[in-house]
């Protein structure tokens, strides 16, 4: 298993310096940059140890697939973007959240109608980054952030409704306990999962995992070793006062657990 971390273009050099294997960046940062920015980006990204695999964010949370003021049409146009930019930095797969985005409108009077709006965008958006040899990963969320796919097991459904072969899922600690979802479902359905979340799980802030945080990490990586998982395991923390000191922490005591 390799150990990545969240973080914008401004944390590489913290990434990199905190010992991590692969920084997992923004998609929407990348895309709003103007080419030569971009072409520094590229520049930068090769003078670098690390690898540059994955990408987040790929459509911002403030969208709605269901409304009718989303533009599906110039999403596509975002995402053809995205993923010929991130394809040049070495992308191999993009987690798909999109939490709100793809949520279930309250009083819905067509669930089946609205579930295939989603599954029609995502099957669309696969076909954009499989040009490009890119993954797209759906990670199962918390009630909190979104009413639609909870579980491993319904974000594996999901993804074999889409249809397209390079549509699978992840796995995220913290979603995976705020919806209920048994540990071992990581193992019944190794063969989908792609890539692995970690952050501290308890509470709203997400925060490094550290060494006394209080919560035992290390039943997740036992379930991902049995599973026989040997992707990337990225640290989604939003939520630090120094991220280069937390983050070289947490990547030792991570190791540790793993170990």
């Amino acid at each position: 298993m390799r150990f990545g971390c969240f973080g914008f273009i401004r944390h590489i050099p913290l990434i990199e310096q905190a010992g991590f294997d692969t920084a997992e960046l923004d998609i929407c940062e990348i895309n709003a940059l103007p080419d030569d920015a971009f072409k520094r980006l590229l520049e930068k990204a090769d003078a670098s140890t690390l690898s540059f695999e994955v990408f987040s964010g790929l459509i911002p949370l403030t969208e709605r697939f269901h409304s009718e003021d989303f533009s599906r049409s110039y999403w596509l146009e975002h995402v053809e973007k995205a993923a010929s930019r991130i394809s040049l930095l070495g992308a191999r797969l993009v987690p798909f959240g999109a939490g709100r985005c793809r949520s279930i409108p309250e009083h819905c009077n067509d669930r089946e109608g609205a579930c295939g709006t989603v599954i029609s965008l995502v099957r669309e958006i696969c076909l954009i980054l499989d040009k490009y040899d890119i993954v797209l990963a759906v990670e199962p969320l918390g009630p909190a952030n979104s009413n639609y796919m909870n579980t491993i097991e319904e974000a594996v459904t999901f993804a074999q409704k889409t249809g397209v072969e390079n549509c699978h899922v992840m796995c995220d600690l913290r979603h995976m306990l705020a919806s209920g979802d048994d540990l071992e479902a990581i193992g019944r359905y190794a063969s989908s999962i792609r890539h692995a979340h970690i952050d501290y799980p308890l509470g709203k802030r997400r925060k490094f995992p550290l060494n006394g945080d209080g919560f035992n990490y290390k039943s997740y990586f036992r379930a991902l070793q049995k599973a026989g998982y040997q992707g990337i395991m990225a640290v989604e923390a939003t939520d630090y006062d120094d991220y280069l000191t937390e983050a070289a922490e947490s990547l030792r005591f991570l190791k540790d657990c793993g170990s």
